[in-house]
């Protein structure tokens, strides 16, 4: 009970922390989107780190909500000249809500190389995200921001955040399974550029429950060494000029708005997998082997991630078609074979 305590007290002192960076800020922004089916404000102490942290979101905002179901308080603490209230959790190790602690409702999480904390209130429907200066955002933050607070959010209402892309054609979904380097980045980019729907690369939002797929970001991310491949995407790079020492970024929405998609119901699982082989071929797959390919990535990337994650996985496994996708070596027949797949 006395952690309980504690961790309520501490996201208590966070909210006077952002109400004070607020003012020191002299201004406050905010932003509106529909995730999900749920209305989402992003509210900002000051503008720093507003072209940073909406950009991958800009193909879900709306107009001002008055009664948003989540808002979620952003701030610079050297813009706003603030810092965090003190707290008993170790600030050099990575900290993460513990499964005992799920009852307060509170999650939270500490990424000792960024110094960056998230926090949330499930009950009060309110989070926060505090970086110590927008110019050490990491990049990755800016292709798939606050992931931690969806992730905590969106899983209490029976909607999980996956690691995996989607694509669609005519109204059918397919989400790709796999662990880093199976090929799902390049698999779902060459679909887009194919002319297919796009709703992520690397996250996705899914309901078990209707088995229905939520882009989350409109951002691609993909390995330098393997941009050569999608030609075409190197003039839309967002930071080619770092691209040995980060992946290529593109903000898909700013080039292909038309394909961005809100949602797609979930036609299979595909399971990618590189094989060196000339033409793409297709698998009959198990429930298990998708189980295997969405559960390890998704589970540890996300902090708080556990019983609830997994029943959710395994619900969805089987309710849906399962393949193997085996990769051939040319991006462009992955990306015919795939649409004719979905038609």
């Amino acid at each position: 009970m006395g952690e309980i305590k504690q961790e309520q007290s501490y996201f208590e002192k966070v909210c006077l922390a952002f109400q004070d960076a607020a003012k020191k800020a002299e201004a406050i922004y905010e932003y509106y989107y529909k995730i999900a089916e749920h209305s989402i404000c992003l509210r900002f102490a000051g503008e720093s780190l507003v072209p940073l942290m909406t950009h991958a979101f800009k193909h879900l905002q709306t107009q001002t909500v008055s009664k948003p179901d989540l808002t979620l308080c952003l701030w610079d603490r050297e813009l706003t000249k603030t810092d965090l209230p003190p707290t008993n959790f170790c600030r050099s190790e990575y900290y993460a809500s513990k499964p005992g602690l799920e009852k307060t409702s509170i999650y939270s999480a500490w990424q000792p190389d960024y110094a960056i904390l998230s926090i949330l209130s499930c009950e009060e429907n309110l989070g926060f995200y505090c970086i110590p200066q927008a110019k050490s955002l990491p990049y990755f933050e800016t292709a798939a921001p606050l992931r931690l607070l969806f992730h905590w959010w969106m899983q209490e209402r029976g909607i999980q955040l996956i690691h995996s892309g989607c694509v669609g054609k005519q109204n059918k979904g397919i989400l790709f399974a796999g662990k880093g380097g199976s090929g799902k980045s390049t698999t779902t980019l060459a679909c887009l550029l194919h002319g297919m729907d796009y709703l992520g690369d690397d996250y996705v939002l899914v309901s078990h429950k209707d088995a229905t797929v939520y882009s989350l970001y409109n951002s691609g991310k993909i390995h330098a060494d393997n941009i050569h491949r999608l030609p075409s995407l190197l003039p839309l790079v967002k930071n080619a000029d770092k691209l040995n020492q980060e992946k290529a970024i593109v903000f898909l929405y700013d080039f292909f708005p038309a394909q961005i998609l809100y949602s797609l119901p979930l036609h299979a699982i595909l399971m990618p997998k590189i094989t060196g082989q000339k033409a793409t071929a297709i698998k009959k797959a198990s429930a298990t082997s998708a189980l295997m390919a969405l559960g390890p990535s998704t589970i540890f990337q996300m902090a708080g991630a556990g019983e609830k994650a997994l029943g959710a996985l395994v619900q969805l496994v089987q309710k849906t078609p399962v393949f193997s996708l085996e990769l051939s070596t040319e991006a462009a027949e992955i990306a015919q074979f795939l649409d004719a797949f979905a038609t």
